[in-house]
C-alpha cells in the first residue's frame, strides 16, 4: 500500500470521504488512515479490461452486473472504504447510508495482483471481503503469469480452486475462459515481490 496521506492523525470516515470526493486521485481508508492508491501496470489494466468485458458478456441476461475499479466499497461495519479492480453485484445495489457512492453488497470481487499491492490484497483486503456477508466469490488474477485463484463461500468456510491456461472459471452464473481474460496481455518484466 502507498504512503498515508495524513501521517500523524487518524481521520473520521466523513473527513476521509470529503478528501476522496474532492480529489482527482483515489484513496483507500483503512483504520482511520487515508492512503493514496498507486498506479497500475499496463498488464494490470489489460487484465482488468479483459475481465470486465468477459464478465459483461457472460452475465448478460442475469440479475448480475460487473462494475469497474471506480466503484467504492464499504463494509457496513467499520470505518473503511476501498476499491476492487472489478466487482460483480447481483440484484439491486445497496449503498451505505452515510455514503451514497459506496456499495455495501458486492457479490463477487476480483483483484489483479501487482507487486505493489499483492500483500495488501491477499491479506487485509481479503479478510474484509470474507467478512462481507454478500460476497460469495473472491478471485485473484496474477499479472505476471497466467494463473487465477478463485475462493467461493461454502458451508464452514471458503473453498480455493486454482486455474491456468485452457481452463474455464465458474462464476455464480456462467463461466469465463482463462485464455480470453489473458489474451493479448503484455506481462511486466518486473520481478514479483512476495
Amino acid at each position: 500500500m502507498a504512503q498515508p496521506v495524513q501521517k500523524f492523525e487518524t481521520l473520521t470516515y466523513a473527513e476521509a470521504k470529503a478528501i476522496e470526493d474532492a480529489s482527482d486521485e483515489r484513496h483507500v481508508l483503512w483504520d482511520g488512515v487515508l492512503y493514496a492508491m498507486a498506479g497500475a501496470t499496463y498488464a494490470h489494466n489489460e487484465l482488468a479490461a479483459n475481465l470486465l468485458g468477459e464478465l459483461y458478456a457472460g452475465l448478460r441476461g442475469t440479475t448480475c452486473r460487473p462494475l469497474g475499479s471506480d466503484m467504492r466499497l464499504r463494509p457496513l461495519e467499520g470505518e473503511r472504504f476501498f476499491y476492487a479492480d472489478v466487482v460483480v453485484r447481483c440484484g439491486p445495489p445497496v449503498f451505505h447510508p452515510e455514503d451514497e457512492l459506496a456499495l455495501t453488497n458486492p457479490t463477487a470481487v476480483f483483484e489483479v495482483l501487482s507487486p505493489s499491492t499483492e500483500r495488501f490484497d491477499r491479506t487485509e483486503k481479503f479478510a474484509v471481503y470474507r467478512e462481507m456477508p454478500s460476497v460469495q466469490l473472491i478471485v485473484f488474477l496474477r499479472s505476471d503469469v497466467v494463473s487465477i485463484y478463485r475462493y467461493e463461500r461454502a458451508a464452514g468456510g471458503w473453498v480455493l480452486t486454482t486455474f491456468g491456461p485452457s481452463e474455464q472459471v465458474p462464476l455464480l452464473h456462467g463461466t469465463f475462459a482463462v485464455d480470453d481474460v489473458y489474451r493479448g496481455v503484455h506481462f511486466s518484466p518486473l520481478p514479483r515481490l512476495l
